[in-house]
């Protein structure tokens, strides 16, 4: 029953997160002038030439590298662009953001410079501009967030206001159960390489989970 609920509520901060933070705006979006754009370690820094200022021979040359059929008009060569550009930028943070986590708890090396994404294009787009793979990331904290509000805060106050045993036992089982679907699901994907877990953490990170 956990295991539903956790799914289902992720599916749905999954909706509304699309319908209220992924509002794509190319004039707001830009392209890297270098290709492939450099990406070392640490702070990630963003693209240097807006959508709106970019050549013609720059919007070809990035849509080239990002392997898209150069479009028939203009408008429509400056959307391609400014989209690919928001999925290039969230394929190098994904590259940077697992490599770090696989080289500070896999590898356990210190002094590793903790990987900031550069600023989102459009601030109103943030959800839109994160890759599909640190999505559902931030949706089980959000999840999880809402699990500790529910069973850590309002039932018990529930509890000692009416004095209800029934909210004590509900909020006990309740994260009881959350917590250990969390856990089986952990060691499912250990297992099988299939993540269903709340968390949806890199898998480096287990090891300090379990």
């Amino acid at each position: 029953v956990a295991g539903v609920v956790t799914n289902v509520a992720m599916r749905i901060a999954d909706r509304i997160a699309c319908m209220l933070f992924a509002h794509f705006d190319a004039s707001k979006c830009s392209l890297p002038s270098v290709l492939p754009w450099p990406d070392p370690p640490g702070n990630s820094t963003p693209f240097d030439v807006p959508v709106p200022e970019a050549s013609e021979e720059q919007l070809a040359k990035f849509l080239a590298f990002r392997g898209v059929a150069l479009p028939a008009t203009e408008a429509a060569r400056r959307e391609a662009a400014a989209r690919e550009a928001v999925s290039y930028m969230a394929e190098l943070f994904d590259r940077k953001h697992n490599e770090w986590c696989y080289r500070h708890y896999a590898l356990k090396e210190k002094g590793l410079c903790f990987p900031y994404r550069a600023p989102f294009m459009n601030a109103w787009d943030f959800y839109g501009e994160t890759s599909a793979h640190l999505r559902p990331v931030g949706n089980g904290q959000v999840i999880f967030a809402l699990h500790h509000t529910v069973e850590g805060l309002l039932l018990p106050l529930l509890y000692f206001s009416s004095g209800d045993a029934s909210f004590f036992y509900f909020a006990l089982y309740a994260d009881m159960g959350v917590e250990a679907y969390d856990i089986l699901a952990l060691l499912w994907r250990r297992a099988t390489g299939v993540d269903h877990t709340l968390t949806r953490h890199h898998p480096s990170v287990d090891a300090v989970l379990v």
